[in-house]
């Protein structure tokens, strides 16, 4: 079920492969997930690159 379909007046079987508003509903939501991912991508490598360090530091780091 699309979430547009309860409440759009101008609803038919399909209509979202040619709604601008749909197009416009799925642009943003894909704006979201590229800065989402970016988001997480950057603090993964920011947190793998402060693992490495403890790691060189004193490899029993963990075992404390």
């Amino acid at each position: 079920m699309l979430p547009c379909q309860s409440r759009c007046p101008q609803y038919y079987e399909g209509c979202h492969k040619t709604c601008a508003a749909w197009k416009q509903v799925r642009a943003a939501s894909a704006e979201d997930h590229r800065r989402r991912r970016a988001y997480l991508d950057y603090y993964s490598r920011l947190c793998a690159d402060v693992e490495r360090r403890c790691w060189k530091v004193d490899p029993h780091w963990t075992l404390r």
